[in-house]
């Protein structure tokens, strides 16, 4: 998204602002915005875009301002966001040899002819998924997961343990600055250190 400089609305006999918007399509990057964001008394121009390849429940649009010369645009996305917990918490399954044997003996001894017999391709699928992972579930015992405390997970790579611990240590008197009603004489001392 951007002030890009180049009238979408000239693309058809504008080489360059065609090129411009070919880059994008070649992409499968579509603009959202299809009304001129900067008027002036010459003549409207549409130089201001968001392109996406993200469509649905996709919310756009134009706010008529005079805070400046080009109106503000907008994109609303409507995404699920999955947490740090829903990514740390995946499966984790103990095999053992006697495990994966239990699980073949398991597997061998299933009913799999609703897999077969149903003409739908996405009906098969769903059932052949639901008898392999209550077999699993009921042969092969999970791990117990070990708990991480997001202030002992570094972020990035270059936020190593000692950067993190040093963080947390600012926070923390931080936390007992902010605690101790502040006071401007105690910022500067080591009362709370």
């Amino acid at each position: 998204m951007g002030d890009f400089n180049i009238n979408l609305i000239t693309c058809g006999s504008n080489r360059s602002a065609q090129d411009f918007l070919d880059t994008f399509l070649s992409s499968s990057l579509l603009p959202v915005i299809t009304k001129p964001t900067r008027i002036t008394d010459n003549y409207p121009t549409l130089i201001d875009n968001i392109f996406t390849n993200f469509h649905s429940s996709l919310l756009t649009g134009i706010v008529i301002s005079d805070i400046s010369d080009h109106y503000p645009i907008f994109a609303n996305l409507s995404i699920e966001l999955i947490s740090r917990k829903q990514i740390h918490q995946s499966p984790k399954f103990k095999f053992t040899d006697e495990n994966i044997g239990t699980l073949k003996e398991k597997l061998n001894a299933d009913d799999w002819s609703a897999v077969y017999i149903s003409q739908d391709i996405n009906v098969s699928y769903d059932t052949f998924i639901s008898i392999l992972t209550t077999s699993i579930d009921n042969t092969i015992p999970r791990t117990k997961q070990k708990r991480f405390h997001r202030k002992r997970i570094p972020k990035s790579p270059w936020i190593t343990k000692s950067v993190l611990r040093s963080f947390n240590r600012k926070n923390n008197v931080y936390y007992k600055y902010i605690k101790s009603k502040p006071n401007p004489d105690l910022k500067h001392t080591n009362e709370i250190y």
